[in-house]
């Protein structure tokens, strides 16, 4: 992970408040970020990196639970 991505989680974390977007829980130390629009080839294909790696497309989620909770493919 590289100082862009650490910033982002950061922003997003002290945006919601340190708690999982999904259930409310602490996020800890083993905060996630969790893609709205999936981290795919395909996806990358369609969307671009720009979107795919935009701080507007995830929300940051307490455990690989919540995170399948946020993405909108369906």
């Amino acid at each position: 992970m590289n100082e862009v991505e650490i910033n982002k989680r950061s922003i997003l974390a002290e945006k919601q408040n340190y708690k999982c977007v999904i259930c409310g829980k602490p996020l800890g130390y083993y905060g996630q970020f969790a893609h709205k629009i999936d981290n795919t080839k395909t996806n990358r294909s369609l969307y671009g990196s720009k979107v795919v790696d935009s701080i507007y497309n995830g929300e940051m989620v307490c455990s690989l639970e919540c995170n399948k909770k946020v993405s909108i493919r369906k």
